[in-house]
């Protein structure tokens, strides 16, 4: 049986990953060799809300100049390359999925951002970052695959310097239950561990986090994932959706989604929590 850590990865990674979107964005009309961020927006910002949401989450957490950030579950590098762009942050990536990290060093290297971003392979449980190296740590859409919530976040709190801040954009569940699948996360329950609103602050508080801001951001991930299914249900969709990361069925995936949000299965909070 593969261990936990080789289950998360056969579901995200795939073969040639970075061939795959090099070729897409030739399919799209895209020169590879003069890319901007604003090309790779439309699947890069693979988590609810996608860009809209990265940018409400950096203004509720107050990012700036010099700030060094941690994006826990950094995929293929869209928000990490966002904060450096648009803030001006120093990021560094941490993600499980080894073709999700060569995607995100390759697509990085190519906007010419190698000096304010890099990406380690690796697990959010045993981090390879020494004590209060980061003034942020950033995760979007990353904590639902992870069951062992308590050392994920005394990780997260052990990085942190005092007084800095984890920014967080989560799947929480719902007071329905149960969820449809597949959903992007996971193909069925054995891969999804989700935690309630409450019982996240909880811990959080518990591990000496602080509380800064708490905002629902369903009603953005809802419109983000009623776009993203009239993107998949079109007569010709485009080489460079969320399809092109996904590997699965985008439609199916986010359907069941919609439905999540719309049904009270799961909900997204944006938070902001100081490391006392």
């Amino acid at each position: 049986m593969p261990s936990y850590e080789q289950s998360i990865s056969d579901q995200y990674g795939q073969s040639d990953l970075s061939s795959k979107i090099l070729t897409a964005l030739q399919d799209a009309g895209k020169d590879i060799d003069s890319l901007t961020t604003n090309d790779l927006s439309s699947f890069d910002q693979h988590h609810s809300g996608g860009l809209a949401a990265t940018r409400e989450l950096a203004s509720l957490v107050g990012l700036r100049e010099g700030i060094r950030v941690l994006d826990v579950g950094s995929g293929v590098g869209g928000p990490a390359r966002t904060l450096a762009t648009e803030y001006g942050c120093d990021v560094t990536g941490i993600d499980l999925t080894e073709e999700y990290c060569h995607a995100a060093e390759m697509l990085t290297a190519r906007l010419g951002l190698e000096a304010r971003v890099r990406f380690h392979c690796g697990s959010a449980l045993d981090m390879p970052f020494d004590d209060g190296t980061f003034d942020v740590v950033w995760m979007q859409n990353s904590s639902m695959n992870i069951p062992d919530k308590e050392n994920l976040y005394s990780e997260v709190r052990r990085v942190l310097r005092i007084g800095g801040s984890l920014a967080t954009q989560d799947v929480l569940s719902g007071p329905v239950e149960p969820l449809y699948y597949p959903v992007p996360w996971a193909a069925d329950s054995s891969l999804s561990s989700m935690i309630g609103a409450e019982d996240l602050r909880n811990l959080l508080g518990q591990l000496g986090f602080i509380e800064s801001a708490w905002i629902d951001g369903t009603e953005l991930a809802m419109k983000s994932a009623k776009e993203r299914v009239a993107a998949a249900a079109a007569e010709s969709p485009s080489p460079i959706s969320q399809g092109l990361i996904m590997g699965q069925d985008v439609r199916e995936t986010m359907e069941n989604t919609l439905r999540n949000y719309e049904e009270g299965r799961a909900l997204i909070v944006m938070s902001v929590f100081e490391r006392s």
